[in-house]
């Protein structure tokens, strides 16, 4: 590597770091100084899903959901960085859970005639998730919410399963051949992980970074989403006034 390939890759680690950095305190501020001739706003609850591919873990979100009556983000996250950031939704999912090289970014910049790069993704994505996170009763699928958000306001949750059930149910899922099903389970869990360590230099895996760790090798769907709901119930409430309900 040369010695101009070298500092530019140090500029842009530091340019990230600054966009991350930046997002991050303008979240802390907003949610402590109050606005003028108003009350700060209090901070919602939300529960956050990171999973294996194929472990069920994104039907168990939608009916955590709609158990809950919450709202369900996932591919919203990345219709609202777009809106947030005035740019194509395509543009948006280029950086979405995956880490693209450089050359990607320059070929999609240049047909499209919009400057993106990872550090403006990092950057609405904070402030994206941490909206998200204050007006409360979210469930929010991946994008590394829970390495973002509060812990104390919500409840962050992994959805794990071994291998070879990942592969089964998404053969179920989506009719392709084990052989298929291997290869992309690989590759999607791959391209997450290498997101959480581009953008958060965290490791998905660190069990430290959820509350609860739930293997749904023998746990049908319904059963899952009990445990999840009252677990939330559990480690919310004691962040509620008296007298308040964290689900109703």
């Amino acid at each position: 590597m040369t010695k101009i390939s070298q500092n530019l890759n140090v500029q842009n680690l530091i340019t990230r770091h600054m966009r991350l950095w930046e997002a991050q305190q303008e979240y802390r501020q907003e949610a402590a100084t109050p606005s003028t001739g108003r009350q700060a706003q209090a901070q919602g609850f939300y529960i956050s899903f990171s999973r294996d591919y194929g472990s069920g873990g994104l039907e168990i979100s939608k009916r955590v959901a709609e158990k809950l009556g919450w709202q369900h983000f996932d591919h919203e996250v990345v219709e609202a960085i777009a809106s947030e950031a005035k740019t194509r939704e395509d543009i948006v999912a280029l950086f979405d859970e995956s880490v693209r090289s450089e050359l990607q970014t320059y070929v999609q910049n240049l047909f499209t005639l919009q400057t993106w790069d990872g550090t403006h993704y990092i950057f609405h994505l904070v402030h994206v998730l941490s909206a998200i996170a204050r007006h409360g009763n979210a469930v929010i699928v991946g994008h590394g919410a829970n390495f973002v958000l509060p812990p104390q306001h919500g409840l962050r949750v992994r959805v794990v399963a071994p291998t070879p059930v990942c592969a089964h149910n998404y053969v179920q899922l989506r009719g392709v051949t084990e052989a298929e099903a291997l290869r992309e389970i690989t590759r999607r869990n791959s391209e997450y992980a290498a997101f959480i360590r581009h953008h958060f230099h965290r490791d998905i895996a660190d069990p430290l970074a959820y509350d609860v760790i739930l293997n749904a090798e023998h746990l049908d769907l319904d059963a899952a989403v009990e445990m999840i709901i009252r677990a939330a119930e559990i480690k919310l409430k004691t962040a509620l006034p008296p007298g308040k309900k964290v689900i109703a």
